[in-house]
Protein backbone atom coordinates (compact mmCIF):
# COMPACT_ATOMS: atom_id res chain seq x y z
CA UNK A 1 0.00 0.00 0.00
CA UNK A 2 1.24 3.47 -0.88
CA UNK A 3 1.29 6.48 1.42
CA UNK A 4 -1.62 8.88 1.71
CA UNK A 5 -0.65 12.17 0.06
CA UNK A 6 -4.02 13.86 0.61
CA UNK A 7 -2.28 16.80 2.33
CA UNK A 8 -0.28 17.54 -0.82
CA UNK A 9 -3.23 16.91 -3.14
CA UNK A 10 -5.47 19.23 -1.07
CA UNK A 11 -3.02 22.07 -1.71
CA UNK A 12 -1.78 21.27 -5.23
CA UNK A 13 -4.90 19.70 -6.77
CA UNK A 14 -5.46 16.47 -8.62
CA UNK A 15 -2.15 14.94 -9.80
CA UNK A 16 -1.48 14.49 -13.50
CA UNK A 17 0.23 11.14 -12.81
CA UNK A 18 1.89 9.09 -10.06
CA UNK A 19 5.44 7.78 -9.87
CA UNK A 20 6.39 4.20 -8.99
CA UNK A 21 6.40 5.05 -5.28
CA UNK A 22 2.79 6.23 -5.38
CA UNK A 23 3.89 9.86 -5.15
CA UNK A 24 1.63 12.41 -6.90
CA UNK A 25 3.34 14.18 -9.80
CA UNK A 26 2.31 17.36 -11.58
CA UNK A 27 3.03 18.45 -15.12
CA UNK A 28 3.68 16.44 -18.25
CA UNK A 29 5.30 13.02 -17.85
CA UNK A 30 8.97 12.73 -18.77
CA UNK A 31 11.19 9.69 -18.27
CA UNK A 32 13.75 11.88 -16.44
CA UNK A 33 11.27 12.26 -13.57
CA UNK A 34 11.69 8.57 -12.73
CA UNK A 35 12.86 8.29 -9.09
CA UNK A 36 15.30 5.45 -9.99
CA UNK A 37 18.16 7.30 -11.68
CA UNK A 38 19.74 3.97 -12.67
CA UNK A 39 16.68 2.67 -14.55
CA UNK A 40 17.27 1.11 -17.96
CA UNK A 41 13.55 0.99 -18.77
CA UNK A 42 10.85 3.52 -17.89
CA UNK A 43 7.19 2.88 -18.57
CA UNK A 44 4.31 5.35 -18.40
CA UNK A 45 1.09 3.37 -18.10
CA UNK A 46 -2.61 3.44 -17.31
CA UNK A 47 -3.80 1.20 -14.46
CA UNK A 48 -7.20 0.55 -12.89
CA UNK A 49 -8.13 0.06 -9.23
CA UNK A 50 -9.42 -3.51 -8.86
CA UNK A 51 -12.03 -2.37 -6.33
CA UNK A 52 -13.57 0.91 -7.54
CA UNK A 53 -12.40 0.93 -11.19
CA UNK A 54 -10.76 4.35 -11.00
CA UNK A 55 -7.91 4.76 -13.48
CA UNK A 56 -4.49 6.26 -12.82
CA UNK A 57 -1.58 7.27 -15.04
CA UNK A 58 1.55 5.85 -13.43
CA UNK A 59 5.27 5.46 -14.02
CA UNK A 60 7.25 2.24 -13.53
CA UNK A 61 10.91 1.39 -14.10
CA UNK A 62 13.32 -1.50 -14.09
CA UNK A 63 16.94 -2.36 -14.71
CA UNK A 64 18.34 -4.79 -17.29
CA UNK A 65 19.57 -7.13 -14.58
CA UNK A 66 16.02 -7.94 -13.55
CA UNK A 67 14.48 -7.88 -17.04
CA UNK A 68 15.22 -11.59 -17.53
CA UNK A 69 12.89 -12.27 -14.59
CA UNK A 70 10.13 -10.15 -16.11
CA UNK A 71 10.36 -11.56 -19.61
CA UNK A 72 11.51 -15.13 -18.97
CA UNK A 73 8.92 -16.51 -21.43
CA UNK A 74 10.15 -14.37 -24.31
CA UNK A 75 13.10 -14.49 -26.67
CA UNK A 76 15.80 -11.83 -26.48
CA UNK A 77 16.89 -9.63 -29.37
CA UNK A 78 20.57 -8.86 -30.00
CA UNK A 79 19.99 -5.39 -28.53
CA UNK A 80 19.05 -6.96 -25.19
CA UNK A 81 15.39 -6.05 -25.35
CA UNK A 82 12.66 -8.66 -25.07
CA UNK A 83 10.97 -9.69 -28.29
CA UNK A 84 7.31 -10.02 -27.36
CA UNK A 85 4.03 -9.43 -29.21
CA UNK A 86 2.88 -5.82 -29.47
CA UNK A 87 1.26 -4.66 -26.26
CA UNK A 88 2.07 -7.79 -24.23
CA UNK A 89 4.29 -6.75 -21.37
CA UNK A 90 3.90 -9.85 -19.24
CA UNK A 91 5.78 -9.01 -16.06
CA UNK A 92 5.18 -5.27 -15.74
CA UNK A 93 2.96 -4.68 -12.73
CA UNK A 94 2.47 -1.46 -10.77
CA UNK A 95 1.14 -3.27 -7.71
CA UNK A 96 -1.22 -1.43 -5.37
CA UNK A 97 -2.74 1.67 -6.98
CA UNK A 98 -2.00 5.09 -5.50
CA UNK A 99 -3.82 5.81 -2.22
CA UNK A 100 -7.29 7.15 -2.93
CA UNK A 101 -10.76 7.45 -1.44
CA UNK A 102 -13.93 5.93 -2.81
CA UNK A 103 -16.73 8.45 -3.31
CA UNK A 104 -15.73 10.46 -0.23
CA UNK A 105 -16.45 7.47 2.00
CA UNK A 106 -12.86 6.98 3.13
CA UNK A 107 -9.98 4.86 1.94
CA UNK A 108 -10.82 2.63 -1.02
CA UNK A 109 -10.29 -1.07 -0.32
CA UNK A 110 -8.43 -1.24 -3.64
CA UNK A 111 -5.46 0.62 -2.19
CA UNK A 112 -4.44 -2.72 -0.63
CA UNK A 113 -5.08 -4.78 -3.78
CA UNK A 114 -2.95 -5.22 -6.90
CA UNK A 115 -4.12 -2.91 -9.67
CA UNK A 116 -5.18 -4.02 -13.15
CA UNK A 117 -2.98 -2.96 -16.06
CA UNK A 118 -4.82 -1.18 -18.88
CA UNK A 119 -2.32 0.29 -21.36
CA UNK A 120 1.29 1.26 -21.93
CA UNK A 121 1.21 4.95 -22.87
CA UNK A 122 4.99 5.36 -23.29
CA UNK A 123 7.85 2.84 -23.19
CA UNK A 124 11.44 4.08 -22.87
CA UNK A 125 14.65 2.06 -22.90
CA UNK A 126 18.40 2.53 -23.15
CA UNK A 127 19.53 2.48 -26.78
CA UNK A 128 22.42 -0.03 -26.95
CA UNK A 129 24.24 2.04 -29.59
CA UNK A 130 24.02 5.53 -28.05
CA UNK A 131 23.44 4.55 -24.40
CA UNK A 132 20.75 7.24 -24.33
CA UNK A 133 17.12 6.77 -23.31
CA UNK A 134 14.96 6.25 -26.41
CA UNK A 135 11.19 5.93 -26.81
CA UNK A 136 10.13 2.51 -28.12
CA UNK A 137 6.56 2.83 -29.43
CA UNK A 138 6.53 -0.80 -30.62
CA UNK A 139 5.96 -1.78 -26.97
CA UNK A 140 3.10 0.66 -26.39
CA UNK A 141 -0.59 -0.08 -26.53
CA UNK A 142 -3.31 -1.93 -24.70
CA UNK A 143 -2.25 -4.68 -22.34
CA UNK A 144 -2.98 -8.20 -23.53
CA UNK A 145 -3.81 -10.68 -20.82
CA UNK A 146 -1.56 -13.72 -20.37
CA UNK A 147 -3.75 -16.77 -20.97
CA UNK A 148 -1.29 -19.23 -19.44
CA UNK A 149 -2.29 -18.62 -15.83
Amino acid sequence: MHSDYSDIIARAGKPDWWDENGTPRYGEFHWRRCPDIYADFVVFAMIRCASCGRTFKVQMSDRKLSMSRLFAKHEWTPEGLPDFPHGHLGGWCYGDPPWHTERDSGQCAGTTETSDEVAILQFWGIDPDTHEMKRMPQYEGLWEQDNES
